[in-house]
């Protein structure tokens, strides 16, 4: 009893999975493998006592209370607390790059996503979904002793070794081979939890959760009709064995999913006393059931008392029918990850990025450096999406002021980075690395288009009438934006010409606004190359 009411490592280590893991997936594969890996030590502490027969009856549980205590101080010494989770906004980057998202599938890595998993989490715990599921765990915790311990004790013990023995000849099964068998087959659960989350995935927890209730009613028709095939031989004895051990793996989906469906549910704040409910009536019917099928069993026969759970299995089933359509149970729509170009890579800083992604300025040396450094690395350069004219009309004197500052940066930058590239191959290097990172045609459409809803409302705005002579328009265009690279692409014989350019492009915005020339640019002042 004592042991019992402090051993709550179970419910705190899946409320601590549900803290540290980032995303649903992998919250309910490691709950999953939690359960598996109690049932494991379960198993472990059978064969502890099983080797240590000789030593004595009390031997086994110091070596348990020895593990109780380094379990104790690995926890306390090198358990990290988890970090406090609270409910977040969305990144405002979702919505600022819907329209870049949409262009193109993503290409990035699962671990440089954001994952609003704990964001999304409920406000309230849902009392109706935890009653439904505790209670289809509770009923199929009760059904699924129909198939252990009862079909070894006393079903496999009975037909396989005391009628034997009572009828004077030698068991098929030995005492040894018993108490072998029946530690050894929890752990098959290493299958179970392995495979659950690929079944998980496919059909949900909820569905999952009734397979193994039908598959569980299954094995233990299975393995009774064989345990009581007259008369026992060596083959039946196999077969129960075969039987039992494959058939196991697949009924413990039932118990995997408990813990996950309840994380689903809860609050953040409420994970572990959801758990630590679960737990406990799991317990409970632990405790009791066991001692009701073995009343039931000497008063009324082995065989009705694993009918008696075969039903109640099946009611479980029924009642988890439910919760495939319960809304929170649902598989969540598959989230579009942002690409590389519109988020943030892993050694980035978010909160820039995010500044980018909103279209707010940033200083174009600090952006530039960003996408070198994903050119050199053979990432796609980070967009940098139009805002409306509409944001953008109240803060044109500031714009002004900011364009100054990173005319001057990329008339220098450019300068700069042909300097650095003087050989050929240096250069047609850089050509392949800008080639590589550069937007692509479906980008570039989506940039095209926000840049001519501004510079149309921008017009409208201050007075041009746009319906008026597109000639001139068109010549105004022509005159402000002089021609760059009339090849468009990027070429070895090009690339010199088109920094030359676009050199002088810079300088005549900077001799607009009285900015100083350097030399080396004052050398560059004549006609544009074309």
């Amino acid at each position: 009893f004592g042991q019992g009411l402090f051993a709550a490592t179970l419910p705190v280590a899946m409320a601590y999975v549900s803290d540290v893991k980032p995303s649903r997936k992998e919250k309910d594969a490691e709950i999953g493998v939690l359960i598996g890996l109690f049932m494991i030590g379960s198993a472990g502490g059978g064969v502890t006592a099983i080797v240590m027969e000789e030593q004595g009856l009390f031997a086994p549980l110091f070596v348990g209370a020895a593990l109780n205590v380094v379990a104790t101080v690995v926890a306390f010494f090198f358990l990290i607390e988890p970090r406090k989770i609270v409910k977040d906004d969305v990144p405002a980057l979702r919505s600022s790059q819907r329209s870049l998202v949409s262009a193109v599938d993503d290409d990035g890595d699962e671990e440089d996503s954001v994952d609003d998993e704990d964001a999304n989490a409920p406000d309230h715990l849902n009392i109706r979904l935890l009653y439904n599921i505790v209670l289809g765990a509770l009923l199929d915790n009760i059904g699924s002793a129909g198939l252990l311990p009862m079909a070894m004790a006393p079903l496999a013990l009975r037909e396989f070794y005391t009628n034997f023995l009572e009828q004077g000849e030698e068991p098929i099964m030995t005492k040894a081979a018993f108490k072998w068998l029946s530690v050894m087959v929890a752990l098959t659960v290493i299958p179970g939890a392995a495979f659950s989350q690929f079944v998980f995935d496919r059909i949900t927890t909820a569905g999952g959760c009734i397979v193994g209730n039908v598959v569980t009613d299954i094995m233990i028709i299975a393995v009774l009709y064989i345990a009581q095939m007259s008369p026992a031989t060596n083959a039946t004895y196999v077969g129960f064995i075969i039987c039992l051990y494959v058939g196991f793996p697949f009924t413990v989906l039932s118990q995997l999913s408990t813990g996950p469906m309840l994380d689903t549910i809860s609050p953040v704040r409420q994970r572990g006393l959801v758990q630590g409910i679960n737990v406990s009536v799991m317990n409970f019917g632990t405790a009791i059931s066991p001692y009701v099928l073995g009343e039931i069993s000497d008063n009324l026969g082995v065989s009705v008392a694993m009918w008696i759970c075969i039903v109640v299995s099946f009611v479980a089933a029924l009642v988890n029918v439910p919760l495939l359509f319960a809304k929170m149970l649902q598989p969540k729509p598959k989230v579009v990850k942002l690409p590389k170009y519109a988020r943030n890579l892993k050694w980035e800083d978010p909160e820039f990025v995010e500044r980018v992604l909103r279209g707010e300025w940033v200083p174009a040396q600090e952006l530039e450096t960003l996408n070198m450094d994903r050119m050199r690395k053979g990432q796609p350069f980070l967009l940098v999406p139009f805002r409306s004219y509409e944001e953008d009309k109240e803060h044109l004197g500031v714009m002004k002021v900011q364009a100054k500052r990173d005319f001057l940066f990329l008339r220098d930058h450019v300068l700069e980075v042909m300097d650095e590239n003087e050989s050929p191959e240096e250069r047609q290097k850089l050509i392949d690395q800008l080639n590589h990172s550069s937007a692509t045609p479906e980008q570039v459409e989506v940039q095209a288009k926000g840049l001519g809803k501004w510079f149309i409302d921008y017009l409208q705005d201050v007075g041009y009438w746009v319906d008026d002579s597109p000639t001139v328009f068109k010549q105004m265009i022509m005159q402000a934006f002089p021609p760059i690279n009339p090849d468009k692409d990027i070429t070895l014989d090009n690339l010199e010409d088109a920094a030359i350019n676009m050199t002088r492009v810079y300088n005549k915005y900077l001799d607009e606004d009285e900015y100083a020339l350097g030399p080396a640019t004052k050398a560059l002042a004549g006609k544009m190359v074309i």
